[in-house]
């Protein structure tokens, strides 16, 4: 680690005294001896993602109460440190060339560095994703359930958005309807059960409360308060995101107990339109469909925010590809291609994992993964099933504005987006909601069918 140079500083006397110090001496002599100064580790109001959880649950009975994390504080010997009479500017500077993790260790120490952390954003960020880490980990309550009302801490618009993403897929939503057939007759005999017009009916009040969000031009206090993982995302290496993946694939294989679901939704009028109990539909789709959504959103903020190489990374990993459905895999081949300038042979590699027909990638607005996917001959096929898993199911909307740039669009549930936002004293522009045909576009694009979609017929007109 090479050496400050020649550091200017002053002392309280106002004399002036020229030090030459090692980072590494000066980390190691601040570990060994240093008085103790427990850091008051209470939690300010908003200033981090787990913070006041209670209070930003409007209407969600969380019944646990371990709803935050705290890294540990550790209790060190009563000695005083020889580096006390430091001038702050000093160790300030030397903070400033340490890892975010070296730096938070450090200033875990004394109180008066652990004022100078507290200045550097970074270090705030990694401290909320080591608590993630861990509050991601305890999610699973001894009896093998996951606990919702933790689940939401982490995922506050997920488990609603899930739900109706449940009963959208129950109702027949993925089934083209009626209207898109040329007779009766054809959308009779065809081989997918059909929707019928009475549950057209249902579906209709599941995508009106549905909305696009902006995500892209979100700030990033927007970001914490209703999408905290990926708030998060941008502090986190790729080892730390695979891990991340792997807490949340290991969340499918447990239960999230249909009994707390249908207590903290019981008064939603979505509930009603089953014609028999919540319980007697359910079949915990909500964690698997999360697990998609996660994926899905993590893969596309990574491809559209410039961390498009973190992704290739990602995507390389075996650690990573492990966890991943086939049509998941395929999926983010797609996002690299879209979004990636790796050059032609690394375009062909991905390329050759496309199984799809390239049209496809055209359907979602990829003009240029079309176009390199076209470059690169090999067997592709038609599959019913691929826009639903580019997509989540349309819970993601990656795009790019007139001007070319990427963005993204995240689908939530807009009442309980703007009821999230609101108890934590916040609002949104309208203009970050997209119009509401987009979101029926994509609905309409993802339906199940054997080639590409038609362009959308709305019933009324028929």
């Amino acid at each position: 680690m090479r050496p400050l140079s020649l550091a200017y500083c002053r002392l309280l006397t106002m004399k002036p005294y020229l030090l030459s110090v090692t980072l590494l001496g000066l980390a190691v002599v601040h570990h060994v001896s240093s008085r103790p100064q427990p850091v008051n580790d209470s939690k300010e109001s908003g200033s981090g993602v787990f913070n006041g959880v209670e209070d930003s649950q409007p209407n969600d009975k969380l019944v646990d109460s371990a709803s935050t994390y705290d890294i540990e504080v550790k209790n060190y010997p009563n000695k005083m440190s020889i580096l006390m009479p430091l001038p702050p500017e000093l160790i300030e500077n030397t903070l400033t060339y340490l890892p975010y993790k070296d730096r938070v260790q450090m200033s875990g120490v004394n109180q008066n560095l652990n004022k100078i952390v507290k200045y550097h954003p970074e270090s705030l960020a990694f401290i909320e994703s080591e608590k993630l880490i861990r509050y991601l980990s305890g999610l699973v309550l001894e009896r093998g359930q996951i606990s919702l009302s933790r689940f939401r801490v982490l995922f506050p618009m997920q488990p609603m958005d899930a739900i109706m993403a449940y009963f959208w897929k129950k109702l027949g939503g993925h089934y083209p309807g009626w209207w898109e057939y040329p007779s009766k007759e054809a959308y009779t005999n065809g081989k997918v059960e059909p929707s019928d017009i009475s549950n057209y009916i249902k579906l209709v009040p599941i995508e009106e409360q549905w909305a696009y969000l902006d995500y892209t031009r979100l700030s990033d206090t927007h970001k914490r308060v209703l999408f905290p993982m990926l708030y998060l995302l941008p502090n986190l290496t790729t080892a730390e995101i695979i891990k991340l993946f792997t807490l949340v694939d290991s969340l499918c294989t447990n239960n999230l107990s249909v009994e707390e679901v249908e207590e903290a939704y019981k008064d939603e009028p979505i509930l009603a339109t089953f014609p028999s109990s919540f319980q007697q539909w359910w079949d915990n789709d909500l964690i698997t469909t999360h697990l998609i959504q996660f994926v899905a959103s993590v893969s596309t903020v990574l491809a559209t925010t410039g961390r498009i190489a973190e992704l290739l990374k990602l995507y390389k990993d075996t650690g990573f590809t492990g966890i991943l459905q086939p049509g998941t895999s395929r999926s983010i081949a797609l996002f690299l291609l879209e979004y990636g300038d790796f050059g032609p042979e690394e375009d062909a590699k991905l390329a050759s994992h496309v199984n799809l027909n390239c049209g496809y990638a055209n359907v979602l607005g990829f003009t240029i993964a079309q176009a390199k996917c076209m470059r690169h001959d090999r067997n592709r096929s038609m599959d019913q099933f691929v826009l639903v898993d580019v997509t989540a199911g349309g819970f993601v909307y990656p795009h790019r504005d007139p001007q070319g740039n990427p963005k993204l669009a995240i689908r939530v549930r807009r009442s309980t987006a703007i009821k999230l936002l609101e108890a934590n004293d916040q609002e949104v522009d309208d203009s970050l909601w997209l119009n509401n045909n987009i979101l029926l576009d994509r609905l309409h694009a993802i339906k199940f069918r054997t080639g590409f979609p038609p362009p959308r017929i709305i019933p009324r007109q028929m």
